[in-house]
């Protein structure tokens, strides 16, 4: 498996419908950057938040527009191309089930 490259746009979707141990994003750069997060579907929510240069966040700590990620499909874009989006699926115990890449990467 290729390790992610950074981008400016992400699709975080609950393909599975169980949701996800821990959604995060992360800013690469050594500058900080704007984050805009986006509800896909029948009900829209929109935020912004700003996330410090090299650092690590919680999509939910960062975004108050859903409680959870289940059953959701989250669009996010960020100010610049600098932004790695992390999900992992639950499992018991947590982290052992892995999962393939959906780009074949």
């Amino acid at each position: 498996m290729d390790p992610q490259d950074p981008s400016g746009t992400f699709l975080v979707s609950d393909f599975s419908g169980h949701g996800f141990n821990a959604a995060t994003v992360t800013n690469t750069s050594s500058r900080s950057l704007t984050v805009q997060f986006t509800t896909v579907g029948a009900t829209s929510a929109s935020a912004s938040a700003t996330l410090a240069a090299h650092s690590t966040q919680e999509i939910l700590s960062l975004f108050g527009g859903v409680r959870t990620l289940s059953a959701t499909t989250l669009l996010v874009r960020a100010s610049a191309p600098t932004l790695l989006v992390t999900t992992a699926l639950p499992s018991t115990p947590v982290g052992v089930t892995v999962v393939p890449v959906l780009d074949g990467g």
